[in-house]
């Protein structure tokens, strides 16, 4: 909880770098963590420029939560990194 409460400080600082390590830190001791996972991908999506490692994340929430509040848009996100075959859905 510490470093989950560091990492988010350290966002609104803007201080992007410490904050994915802080919070990358805190989903390698809780992975069921599903706002921790959350808050890293965004962080790693839009404030770091790394799309790609986002998606393993993005894809933890969908696993954690399935009826997490921007769904859609994280599905979108992960399809534009990963297409599925067609008529495969992200569940």
């Amino acid at each position: 909880m510490v470093l989950y409460n560091m990492g988010m400080s350290q966002i609104h600082l803007k201080q992007y770098q410490q904050a994915a390590q802080s919070l990358k830190r805190t989903v390698d001791l809780e992975p069921g963590w599903a706002q921790a996972q959350l808050n890293l991908a965004i962080l790693y999506y839009q404030h770091l420029g790394r799309q790609k490692e986002s998606i393993p994340h993005f894809k933890k929430v969908l696993e954690l939560n399935p009826n997490v509040q921007n769904k859609q848009e994280i599905k979108k996100i992960i399809q534009k990194f990963h297409p599925q075959k067609r008529g495969v859905d992200l569940e």
